[in-house]
């Protein structure tokens, strides 16, 4: 499987991130909030993800860019379990990745965090379709 992270992926729609903050599931594992929907429409990925990062936490531009480069990277070298999962009960994903704490977390730490996040929500997943 092709490890990117191309533009579909990517979630944009302003109805789905409405919904997806409305009627998602959450979990937190500090710095890292994550929020997702199984919405049961296809589209042309099985997985659509969306990253941020507070500037309530975060002031400076530059230190939120950076932390959503790391965990935009983190979910790009870790999706492939995720992605196997919803292949396997047939469902569609929305995600939401939001980074909540209040310092610049190093990138090993980030992708340990991010790949209990995905853990949990594979977890979901097999109990919701199965």
């Amino acid at each position: 499987m092709k490890l990117s992270f191309n533009k579909a992926e990517k979630l944009k729609s302003k109805k789905q991130i409405e919904q997806l903050f409305q009627k998602g599931s959450q979990a937190f594992i500090y710095p890292f909030k994550i929020i997702w929907l199984f919405p049961g429409q296809s589209s042309e990925v099985r997985a659509k993800v969306l990253v941020g990062a507070s500037r309530k936490s975060l002031k400076k531009a530059t230190d939120r860019n950076k932390m959503k480069r790391r965990m935009r990277e983190a979910y790009r070298r870790n999706k492939t379990a995720l992605l196997e999962s919803l292949t396997r009960t047939n469902s569609y994903c929305n995600i939401g990745i939001i980074h909540v704490g209040k310092e610049i977390s190093a990138f090993k730490e980030t992708e340990k965090r991010i790949i209990e996040l995905l853990n949990r929500l594979i977890q979901d997943n097999e109990k919701s379709s199965g």
